[in-house]
């Protein structure tokens, strides 16, 4: 689970690190890899402040930039983006909604 990051680094080997793989050496088959494993990116819900709205922007763009490569690269594509309910920013409410983001995914695979 990514949670709520403020800052993304994307699958793009056309942008130097950070914002970008390009100088990383990543090989198409370890990025394919990881664009079928189950990763579940938990951005903040629209109703939030502006910090918090960026970095649900963020998580947005880096959900469908991977998507997008998927689909260029033919692969399966197993992420999930889940837009947070509550707006509380308490950790704790943070953590709930990853826990069961978790446990809704390893359900969903058994």
């Amino acid at each position: 689970v990514c949670a709520r990051g403020s800052y993304y680094t994307l699958l793009d080997r056309n942008l130097d690190y950070p914002d970008g793989i390009a100088d990383m050496g990543v090989r198409t088959c370890k990025i394919k890899y990881l664009l079928k494993r189950p990763i579940c990116i938990l951005a903040p819900g629209k109703d939030s402040d502006e910090k918090t709205s960026e970095q649900a922007l963020n998580g947005r763009v880096c959900f469908e930039h991977a998507a997008s490569l998927a689909k260029t690269f033919g692969t399966s594509f197993g992420w999930k983006l889940i837009i947070q309910k509550s707006t509380n920013k308490r950790i704790s409410c943070v953590i709930v909604e990853a826990t069961n983001a978790l446990f809704e995914s390893a359900a969903s695979t058994s």
